[in-house]
């Protein structure tokens, strides 16, 4: 007796500023089964990107993620740049997936040793030439977003809420 099983996909990324590029991946993955995204926790990630991102705090990069309906988990983990590979190994592990999915733009080098020791393959996705760094640019150089600006949190937006007053309703002349 033959018994389906699913295919399990894996891939890690910041996907900070979700974009069109992000969504296709997942979507194109999706096709070979399961996937599960993996993305870092901010203090990680200051330490790999930069000092000013991610510009979306961990919370809601899950958040929105967990809303892609292509994505059937999300996971996040935190690192060091001294057990980088250690760490993505323990995630890789732990997941046990058949496939590794990454966009043509991406740079997962110190994974690609630990996915030929396990014996998995890597899937490579168009990612329709789009990139958060690019857009993160694009903003900047319009002069709209200065540099060190910060998105407003949940509870700023509750206190914004608080001080709006109800708009008014007109009623329609006869």
């Amino acid at each position: 007796m033959w018994r389906a099983t699913v295919c399990k996909l894996i891939t890690f990324g910041v996907f900070d500023l979700l974009h069109v590029g992000h969504i296709h991946l997942f979507e194109q993955a999706s096709k070979y089964g399961e996937i599960i995204v993996v993305t870092a926790d901010d203090p990680s990630i200051h330490q790999f990107k930069s000092a000013d991102r991610p510009i979306i705090p961990l919370d809601d990069r899950v958040r929105m993620l967990q809303a892609v309906k292509s994505i059937s988990e999300v996971k996040s983990f935190s690192f060091t740049m001294e057990n980088i590979m250690q760490r993505h190994e323990e995630v890789i592990r732990e997941v046990n997936p058949d496939i590794f999915v990454q966009g043509e733009q991406a740079n997962h080098e110190y994974i690609y040793p630990i996915l030929k020791r396990l014996g998995i393959p890597i899937l490579t996705v168009n990612s329709l030439k789009t990139s958060t760094t690019q857009i993160i640019k694009k903003i900047r150089s319009t002069g709209n977003i200065p540099e060190n600006y910060s998105f407003p949190s949940e509870t700023d937006c509750t206190v914004l809420q608080r001080n709006v007053k109800k708009p008014h309703r007109f009623a329609r002349e006869s």
